[in-house]
């Protein structure tokens, strides 16, 4: 709903809305694990048996002989898939959760001469149940449990916009947000393992607190005649109850486990950085070159974070970078317009990032996905005004996916997949 109110000298409008929504997940996993084939009567048990080349050829190198995938599943298949069905696997593996989330906002866009204001805010309410197994290794036995979890927010913001000019806009802003955990990191399963009075376990954690944070924005863009624009923004979030897995052995609770993974909250982290961008169209030559279109965007980025332990006892920590954030991002993007025909060629860039923890307690085994470039190319052209063509191609040079422990010369995981090529034809009003 809206409602306009007018004055002399400026002029508000009122917004406001609600919202609900349901979301049901239900995860029923069917596990299989075979092994002990000797047992099972195989007499096929070494690679010889199942290789497919003495020295496979990978993108990083060669790494010795391979296996036949065929040549495996022709044995597996000798056998019936349900006899080997891993209950205990199977039933942790699922589980059931309903969400339920009511919202509610309520803003105000004023406007005062050069100066608009928008200021409002956003109330959710969130009711979680969960629903799961608890196995204990030692009883071998399964007991259903539940959860439930209820949590609610209030989501502040202002936005305003100077026109310091009538090409030059200054910006600034205070907001807040949140991202919910998901469903796998809140199921409701529990795995107890006694091993020879070690006692062990693996579990979701239904109390995990939604990610919150709180953002402050300060820019200024300039337009030019040609429709271009430069622009810089200054940008700082601080971040409370980020996620990641720990072993929390030795914790309120936990104290006589040996071993208890699971996902907790992490305590403050913080983002900071500077956004500039620049579009300007080629202009002044009255030639070919007017009709380039130059696009550029970087981002520099610093973030920390903290995670912390139990060892001998006592409680301890170390810094990391916020996992997912690259410190520097960049895309370069040149067009070409003529008539009806649009090419673009497109230039993206990530550095290195911390895609997650290991270990939690040794940063040799923190997982980095390595710095990375892709190029892109399009075209379209229109034929008439009822068919156009296109054309795509990605990833043209072939840019893997590359993620190592630690040091880069550690890989961890390695991905080709080459260049894509598309081909379209789309008909209008026909």
């Amino acid at each position: 709903m809206a409602y306009d109110w007018l004055q002399p000298s400026y002029q508000v409008t009122f917004k406001g809305g609600v919202k609900l929504s349901q979301r049901e997940k239900s995860a029923e996993e069917n596990i299989f694990i075979m092994d002990d084939f000797a047992d099972l009567g195989v007499t096929g048990l070494t690679l010889a048996d199942y290789e497919t080349s003495s020295n496979v050829e990978y993108g990083l190198d060669r790494f010795g002989p391979g296996a036949s995938a065929g040549k495996l599943w022709d044995m597996i298949n000798t056998f019936e898939l349900q006899n080997f069905r891993d209950e205990v696997e199977s039933r942790i593996a699922s589980y059931e959760i309903d969400e339920d989330i009511s919202a509610g906002y309520l803003m105000a866009d004023m406007g005062f001469g050069k100066w608009q204001v928008i200021a409002g805010a956003r109330y959710e309410h969130e009711e979680r149940t969960g629903r799961g197994n608890r196995y204990d290794d030692e009883l071998e036995t399964f007991t259903p449990v539940s959860d439930k979890f209820s949590d609610a927010n209030w989501l502040p913001s202002v936005v305003t916009r100077y026109d310091l000019s009538n090409d030059t806009i200054i910006r600034a802003a205070y907001s807040t947000g949140l991202v919910r955990p998901n469903f796998e990191q809140v199921r409701s399963s529990y795995y107890l393992e006694n091993d020879d009075g070690d006692l062990k376990a693996e579990f979701g954690n239904p109390d995990l607190e939604p990610l919150t944070t709180q953002n402050l924005d300060f820019g200024i863009e300039h337009y030019d005649d040609t429709l271009g624009v430069i622009s810089a923004m200054a940008f700082y979030k601080d971040i409370k109850n980020f996620v990641y897995e720990a072993d929390v052995a030795g914790r309120p609770g936990y104290e006589n486990f040996d071993e208890a993974v699971t996902y907790i909250n992490g305590d403050d982290a913080y983002v900071y950085g500077l956004e500039i961008n620049f579009v300007h169209q080629v202009s002044g030559f009255d030639n070919w070159l007017d009709n380039f279109l130059i696009n550029t965007n970087l981002t520099f980025t610093d973030s920390e974070a903290t995670v912390d332990w139990i060892d001998d006892g006592q409680l301890v920590s170390r810094d990391i970078t916020l996992p997912s954030q690259s410190d520097t991002t960049a895309n370069f993007a040149l067009g070409y317009e003529v008539y009806d025909v649009s090419l673009r060629l497109a230039a993206n860039y990530k550095s290195k990032y911390l895609a997650e923890l290991g270990d939690v307690e040794d940063s040799r085994y923190d997982i980095y996905e390595d710095d990375n470039l892709t190029l892109d190319f399009s075209a379209k052209w229109l034929i008439n005004d009822h068919v156009s063509l296109s054309f795509a191609a990605n990833n043209i040079t072939d840019e893997p996916y590359y993620v190592y422990n630690g040091q880069k010369r550690y890989n961890a995981q390695y991905e080709s997949y080459g260049r894509s090529f598309t081909l379209g034809v789309q008909l209008i009003n026909w």
